[in-house]
C-alpha cells in the first residue's frame, strides 16, 4: 500500500468562482493490479486533520473535484486521500483557495410565504429566481428566523438549522436554475411560539438576493 502518495506538488490545477472551487491533482502512481480512488476533505481552518466530519466527497474515480454552493470571499482548506483495497494513504499536503468577492453577474431574488398557521406552527413556501445573468448549477440558501422558528420538515432540500439560522442545499435534481428562471418547489413545516414574521434577508451562494 502507498503511504505517501502524493509529494510536495501535489495539486495540478484550482479553478475558482463566487461560489465553487475547482479542484484537481496529479495521479499517484500505485501498484499494479490495483484501483485506486481519491476522498476530499475540506475545512474553513488551516492545518486541519482529516476526518470522516470534514469529508466533502470519497470513492472519486479520477483526480479532480468540485465543490458547489460555497460561500463568497472565503477561504477553503483541502486534503486529499488516496484509497485501494488495503486502506489510505497519508493525506497530501494541504492546498487553499479563496472564493471571488464577486457574483460575476449572479442576483437572485427569494419569495417567502407562509401559506399556513396555527396556534404552535406553521407552513411556508419558498422561491427562488435567478434574476442575474448567469446560470446557477448548485445553490445554498440561507436565511435568519426573528424568533423561536424551529422547522420540523423540509421538502426538496437538505437542511441545517443551528439557533435561528438556516442553510438549505438542493438535492441532485434541482440544483440548476437557468438565467431568468425559478425554483418554486421548496417548503417546509415548523413550530413556533410567540410571534412568527417573514425573515427579511435571504442569500444565495453567498449573494444577498434583492
Amino acid at each position: 500500500m502507498f503511504r505517501d502518495a502524493f509529494g510536495a506538488d501535489w495539486i495540478d490545477g484550482i479553478g475558482v468562482s463566487f461560489s465553487q472551487i475547482n479542484l484537481s491533482w496529479n495521479v499517484v502512481t500505485v501498484p499494479s493490479n490495483c484501483n485506486v480512488t481519491y476522498s476530499v476533505f475540506r475545512s474553513n481552518t488551516t492545518g486541519f486533520t482529516p476526518s470522516s466530519a470534514n469529508q466533502m466527497a470519497s470513492g472519486l474515480a479520477t483526480p479532480s473535484f468540485a465543490n458547489a454552493g460555497l460561500t463568497a470571499a472565503t477561504t477553503y482548506y483541502f486534503k486529499v486521500k488516496a484509497v485501494d483495497s488495503a486502506g489510505s494513504s497519508s493525506a497530501s499536503n494541504q492546498a487553499s483557495a479563496t472564493t471571488q468577492s464577486s457574483s460575476g453577474g449572479f442576483e437572485c431574488h427569494v419569495d417567502y410565504k407562509n401559506v399556513n398557521q396555527w396556534n404552535t406552527g406553521f407552513q411556508a413556501a419558498i422561491s427562488i429566481r435567478n434574476t442575474g445573468t448567469v446560470p446557477i448549477a448548485n445553490w445554498t440558501l440561507k436565511w435568519l428566523f426573528s424568533g423561536n422558528q424551529r422547522i420540523t420538515n423540509l421538502w426538496n432540500g437538505n437542511y441545517v438549522q443551528s439557533g435561528q439560522s438556516v442553510t438549505v442545499n438542493n438535492l441532485s435534481y434541482n440544483g440548476s436554475i437557468s438565467t431568468g428562471g425559478s425554483y418554486d418547489g421548496l417548503g417546509f413545516t415548523a413550530n413556533f411560539t410567540g410571534t412568527n414574521l417573514v425573515p427579511t434577508s435571504f442569500s444565495v451562494n453567498g449573494v444577498t438576493c434583492k
